[in-house]
């Protein structure tokens, strides 16, 4: 049975590709479908704005309903359902700097240190929302420093990862947790051990926020 993030995981994932569709549907804006789904989880994650999903079948009431834990926690999920990926086909490259970022995702996952990587994913999808503020504006892109050029890249390749190798490809799905049982074997089982520790910590997290706002 799924968990409650699993299954918000299912829930934004049904909310992108519905709006991945109704893109590319649109003669003129069938070619820039995938980036319209990355901006709108983009302005979901930082602005807390959905308006980017498409009302066609509810998937944006679905994607409002979700917390801002839970958006980064299916991003997230899908990096380490790419590790699963690419270890049963023998280490497969998904290409450079995917590959690497996948890699510290589980990593850190499988040692129980989400906490940075989740801020990075944060802080990162911050920045690139307002370098495409920026642009769509004509207005200067601010400064980065080297720490922000690394969580910009960082969240640009996890948004990617989801919006082609789930929504597009549909090489990985939340609808396939790779921690259950029938996953369980000797090449993925350090990812199906990543996929729960991530599930327990965000849930964790949500936990300590909702009782620091009792009191």
């Amino acid at each position: 049975m799924a968990t409650h993030m699993e299954n918000c995981a299912i829930q934004l994932e049904r909310a992108s590709k519905e709006t991945l569709s109704r893109w590319k549907n649109d003669p003129q804006q069938s070619q820039y479908a995938a980036d319209n789904v990355k901006w709108a989880i983009a302005r979901a994650i930082t602005e807390k704005n959905f308006n980017g999903f498409t009302r066609n079948n509810q998937a944006r009431e679905m994607a409002s309903q979700l917390q801002n834990e839970e958006i980064l926690f299916a991003l997230l999920q899908n990096m380490i359902h790419l590790s699963a990926y690419k270890r049963m086909r023998g280490g497969e490259s998904l290409g450079n700097p995917a590959d690497s970022f996948v890699l510290l995702v589980t990593d850190s996952a499988c040692k129980r240190s989400i906490d940075d990587v989740e801020e990075l994913l944060q802080r990162g999808t911050a920045l690139a929302v307002g370098d495409e503020l920026a642009k769509r504006r004509g207005t200067p892109l601010p400064p980065k420093s080297p720490a922000d050029e690394v969580a910009c890249t960082f969240a640009n390749n996890v948004l990617d990862c989801y919006v082609w190798y789930n929504l597009s490809y549909n090489y990985v799905s939340s609808e396939k947790p790779i921690a259950e049982p029938q996953y369980r074997n000797n090449t993925i089982w350090s990812d199906g051990v990543a996929a729960e520790n991530l599930d327990t910590m965000i849930r964790t997290q949500q936990v300590a926020k909702a009782n620091n706002r009792q009191y």
